[in-house]
């Protein structure tokens, strides 16, 4: 259990761990609010588990259907990854306007249904979705990793040339049941064009997820509030958020006694000024 120290400046927004700074929001107190947030939270990318090579060609019912594809990584082949995340999922998609909607989802087995998802909405080509929640790796399970997709028409799905991974591992489909790919056509021998991005979990690691900055455009009371995140595999059981307006001296709120455990949130609010 650790603390941490979380600083939020206006004119210059930062946040702060015991191992890096990172400026990540910018506001100014006039007529008009501007911001540029991002969360960039300096993982170090590891490796890309995939067994695709480049897109080749697309694959549907050539109508409405739903259906998820998915790529299958067992434990012996991700076990030196054990304790880090997946933190991102890039996916291939050609004809993105035939979906009705798109979601990342992973399984850890083909009965029990998807311990993660997230929307998302897709673009031709190459969709590299951070995951809001980065997954924990685990030599001790199984990954299905992959998106399921509402189609209109056409052929959504991106794969391969192929020829097919080792036991099918890049090509399972599921439609109401599981299958390979090349189960349902001797023809289709490709293999998604799905890659998970396994990054490092640092030990310490709390970033903010959300910003409010109500009424800040006047110089009448206003709230600064918004919600943090632990990146990290230590849980945090309290930390400071401090702000100053234009330079001026810096105001701190201590938040104790939490307990917010990796991955976990936790909403904030300086009272009204």
């Amino acid at each position: 259990m650790r603390s941490v120290f979380l600083a939020i400046f206006f004119v210059a927004f930062s946040v702060g761990t015991m191992a890096q700074q990172q400026s990540i929001f910018k506001a100014e107190k006039s007529s008009t609010v501007y911001s540029n947030f991002s969360q960039d939270n300096n993982k170090a990318v590891v490796d890309s588990l995939h067994y695709d090579a480049a897109n080749a060609s697309s694959i549907g019912f050539d109508g409405p259907g739903n259906f998820g594809v998915y790529s299958y990584w067992p434990t012996e082949s991700i076990a030196a990854y054990d304790g880090m995340v997946v933190s991102q999922l890039k996916v291939y998609i050609p004809q993105p306007d035939n979906l009705a909607s798109a979601q990342l989802e992973i399984h850890h087995d083909q009965t029990s249904g998807a311990i993660y998802t997230q929307e998302f909405t897709p673009v031709v080509g190459w969709n590299a979705i951070d995951l809001t929640n980065p997954m924990p790796i685990s030599s001790t399970q199984d990954f299905y990793i992959g998106y399921y997709m509402e189609a209109t028409a056409g052929f959504p799905a991106g794969c391969d040339a192929g020829p097919v991974a080792a036991n099918g591992n890049g090509n399972w489909i599921y439609d109401g049941t599981w299958a390979h790919l090349n189960d349902l056509a001797s023809t289709l021998t490709g293999n998604w064009n799905i890659r998970a991005i396994v990054s490092e979990t640092a030990g310490l690691d709390l970033s903010v997820k959300t910003l409010e900055l109500g009424g800040i455009t006047t110089e009448t009371e206003h709230e600064i509030a918004g919600a943090v995140q632990n990146l990290g595999a230590t849980e945090i059981t309290s930390f400071d958020v401090s702000y100053s307006v234009a330079g001026g001296e810096e105001t701190t709120l201590n938040i104790a006694d939490v307990a917010i455990a990796a991955w976990g949130t936790y909403e904030f609010a300086f009272p009204e000024l």
